[in-house]
């Protein structure tokens, strides 16, 4: 994943920070785990356009699910949660991507 992707989403993130005063205080586990939703977000059709779309069709609703459930039981904060799911489900996904993309053609 580039650096233009992750600067892409970045920017936007600082932006709607310094517009929006009652904002969630913006440090680091918040950076990341936007960021870790943005390459959840790319590695998942990054994959479908490869053909493999059952993995990232299991992956993404289970990490939605969890996030979505893990309030209830009052696990941790929200911004925590995020980064544990997302970066959960992006490392899943890119060894799916590395297993599919990252064997050679059989020309070779």
């Amino acid at each position: 994943m580039g650096a233009p992707f992750l600067t892409a989403l970045t920017v936007p993130l600082y932006l709607t920070h310094t517009l929006w005063p009652t904002a969630p205080p913006l440090g680091a586990v918040r950076l990341l785990a936007v960021l870790a939703l943005g390459a959840t977000l790319w590695t998942g059709p990054l994959l479908q356009a490869f053909g493999s779309a059952w993995t990232p069709a299991l992956v993404c609703p289970a990490a939605a699910a969890a996030e979505t459930t893990a309030p209830l039981g009052e696990v941790s904060r929200p911004p925590v949660v995020q980064l544990a799911v997302c970066g959960a489900a992006w490392a899943v996904l890119l060894a799916a991507a590395t297993a599919l993309l990252g064997r050679m053609t059989t020309h070779r």
